[in-house]
């Protein structure tokens, strides 16, 4: 059976499995293991990488096939996955690889040495503080690749942790240090049109990440609201797919009207910055 193939070896089959399904009397032991891995720190970042993309795909399908004990495991390992990576590049292509940046735009950034490279930000500038989904790497090491991942996926299990009511308290910190860093990265200026459209992409998917950690725990709403205020007076809610998302995490955080007294006497009103999003939602659709 291939559950009981090495962690290595089974994760080549789980596309193979996904076709499968879930109705074979072998799955929950198959699921076990593979929770097991995510939780074992000799399990390499490549094999957790494409297990956490596999049960991903699983709790959309069905949920029901997650229990909570389930759910917690995966997600106490996610916020060590969005911020303990290395700053560097890989010096080769590895075999595995979600951006597999082998173009001549990727590599331009980069000298021709087999030497690891610190990453660049999207304007070409050193980063020196973390890597994230909009780092750039000459070729991107295991963990980078499992630190896109988990971004990626963040979203999904976030949802799933809210249904359950259940507050993971180191993913939410985690997780709302990295997404306000990748909204503080989209104000960076992009050398290429696709830098920019990922930009977009990953603004989004921020701003959706933090509205969840926000329902999960409200008393970070303080905290995240300036970073979402100051978007609404940005460019980049001309677009209208960041200008709802936006509006979305507002109106699921409407500022209390001692907050909004607070922020009144500052310059910045609440309901301003509302009805900026709406016109820029409008204008955005519009465009359509």
């Amino acid at each position: 059976m291939l559950v009981d193939l090495p962690i290595a070896q089974l994760a080549l089959f789980l596309n193979l499995l996904l076709v499968q399904g879930t109705d074979s009397v072998h799955f929950r032991a198959l699921l076990n293991k593979l929770l097991s891995a995510l939780e074992d720190s000799s399990v390499g970042c490549d094999c957790k990488r494409e297990v956490l993309l596999y049960l991903t795909q699983v709790i959309e399908a069905d949920e029901s096939l997650f229990s909570l004990a389930d759910t917690q495991r995966v997600l106490k390992q996610m916020g060590s996955w969005l911020l303990d990576c290395s700053l560097f590049s890989s010096p080769r292509l590895l075999n595995v690889s979600l951006l597999c940046p082998t173009g001549p735009t990727a590599q331009s950034r980069f000298r021709r040495s087999d030497n690891p490279q610190p990453i660049m930000e999207l304007d070409n500038v050193v980063s020196k503080e973390t890597f994230t989904v909009l780092s750039c790497a000459k070729f991107n090491t295991a963990d980078q690749s499992l630190n896109i991942a988990a971004f990626s996926v963040l979203c999904a299990w976030l949802k799933k942790a809210l249904k359950h009511q259940h507050v993971e308290e180191s993913l939410l910190v985690s997780a709302k240090k990295y997404c306000l860093y990748v909204i503080q990265q989209t104000y960076t200026k992009p050398l290429t049109a696709e830098d920019l459209e990922m930009q977009h992409c990953c603004l989004v998917e921020a701003v959706h990440a933090l509205d969840f950690v926000c329902q999960l725990d409200a008393s970070l709403v303080p905290e995240v609201t300036p970073t979402m205020q100051r978007l609404t007076g940005s460019y980049l809610t001309s677009h209208v797919v960041v200008s709802t998302a936006l509006l979305q995490f507002l109106l699921h955080h409407a500022i209390s009207h001692h907050e909004g007294a607070r922020h009144a006497a500052r310059g910045s009103h609440p309901q301003r910055s509302k009805r900026a999003v709406l016109r820029a939602a409008d204008s955005g659709a519009s465009c359509f």
